[in-house]
Order: structure tokens, then C-alpha cells, then sequence
């Protein structure tokens, strides 16, 4: 994958996980910057873009070698049929729910 590719990807999943936050803020809901990216995101989203970015981060997180994130897996139970279970539906779904579109 190209590094602007790799990139973007990685500032896609940020931005999702930041609006999914701000929808948690009912007065950051109202804010202009808040609507802009999530139209933003929703255009990504159209593309594709934005699922390949999510599936990205998730795989990336799975096989992850650091040891904190070995240890949040283990405590929350996560397994490697976590990483089977993850079908496009599924993060299509997540996607939504952090869109707001649930």
C-alpha cells in the first residue's frame, strides 16, 4: 500500500473514533466542525475508503506484538476467532453505530 494510501487510512480511523466520541457530547453534536466531519466521513464511507480504513485498523490491532494491547485483548476476552468473526457486515455496522446512522 502506498504511504499517502497507509496514511489517510490511519487519519480516517482517528477521525471516525473522534466523532464517535463527540456523539457521546451532546453539546459537541450542535458544533458546526462536528457536522463537517461527519459528512466528510460519510463520503469516505460511500468510496469505501472508510471501511477499508476501520478493517485496517482492526487487523492492525489484533496482530499487534505490543504488550498492552496483548493484555487489553486477554482482559476483554478476545481471542483469534475475534479476527474470523470480523466479516465486512459486521464493521459495516460498527461504522454505522459510530456515524450515528443506528
Amino acid at each position: 500500500m502506498k504511504k499517502n494510501k497507509k496514511q489517510l487510512h490511519e487519519a480516517l480511523a482517528v477521525l471516525l473514533t473522534k466523532l464517535s466520541s463527540a456523539r457521546d457530547n451532546p453539546l459537541l453534536m450542535d458544533n458546526y466542525a462536528v457536522k463537517a466531519l461527519r459528512t466528510v466521513l460519510l463520503e469516505y464511507k460511500e468510496s469505501g475508503e472508510l471501511h477499508e480504513a476501520y478493517k485496517e485498523q482492526i487487523q492492525s490491532t489484533l496482530e499487534s506484538d505490543n504488550p498492552w494491547v496483548a493484555m487489553m485483548m486477554k482482559s476483554i476476552g478476545a481471542d483469534p476467532t475475534i479476527k474470523n468473526g470480523m466479516t465486512d457486515e459486521a464493521i459495516d455496522g460498527m461504522i454505522d453505530s459510530m456515524l450515528g446512522n443506528d
